[in-house]
């Protein structure tokens, strides 16, 4: 049963026995085998209570198995105005993604595309990050030298109307409105880019409203114009 689609694939609800899994195939103009391997081995040994959890691969159809999580995504279960929670309950969610974010970091891996629709809620509100195929090894001397410019990640190029170089933002990764200000002028992504999106979706949860959604007169392109530049951050009540 196919539960939703993206830009480079779909995903499906599947059983493996007796337990549901969500079934992620890439799209197989999307990457090349040799990328979908790279990618999907080093998600293998990562464990922890807070990362959506790897369990496998079939590399003929280019699919990632990892668990179900029943309520989908944070964003929606934020959106929801069936779910109530306490300031207790808002918290344990930030809780949670610092917890799994620093296991990613100790791993030396920047996940580079967090926001809250990467970030999966399962049957008892237990919040936990996704979507590994959009990271990189931080530590990696080869990556830290190129622009950050991942396979699974639909590239945003707002050409050199961002900064005096050009094509600042060709390549990077992530999603615009959540992209860290040295990012969006050109920069590689690390993990301290995760720690800017971090405060934006902690912003996100305890508002429970998207980033900078006061401001009404801007497209996403001049927001993370006026992020880099101006120092536009989400507003706090």
């Amino acid at each position: 049963q196919m539960i939703g689609k993206g830009a480079f694939g779909q995903v499906f609800l599947g059983h493996l026995g007796s337990t549901q899994v969500a079934i992620k195939q890439f799209d197989s103009t999307a990457i090349k085998s040799e990328e979908f391997v790279a990618e999907f081995a080093q998600l293998v040994d990562l464990r922890h209570k807070h990362l959506v959890q790897f369990v496998g691969a079939i590399i003929e159809s280019k699919c990632i198995v990892t668990d179900f999580m029943e309520r989908g995504d944070l964003e929606g279960v934020l959106n929801d105005p069936g779910n109530v929670f306490s300031q207790m309950q808002l918290g344990d969610f930030c809780l949670h993604i610092a917890l799994g974010l620093e296991y990613l970091h100790s791993k030396g891996i920047a996940h580079s595309d967090m926001k809250t629709q990467n970030v999966l809620v399962d049957s008892n509100f237990v919040a936990k990050i996704a979507d590994f195929g959009l990271s990189f090894i931080a530590d990696s001397e080869k990556r830290k030298k190129k622009k950050a410019s991942g396979s699974f990640r639909n590239t945003e190029d707002v050409g050199d109307n961002v900064s005096n170089n050009p094509g600042a933002l060709a390549g990077a990764k992530g999603t615009m409105s959540w992209l860290p200000p040295e990012v969006i002028l050109g920069g590689s992504y690390d993990t301290h880019g995760d720690i800017f999106s971090y405060g934006l979706i902690v912003n996100e949860i305890i508002t429970r409203s998207p980033p900078f959604s006061h401001v009404t007169d801007m497209n996403q392109f001049q927001l993370s114009i006026e992020v880099a530049k101006n120092d536009l951050r989400p507003k706090w009540t």
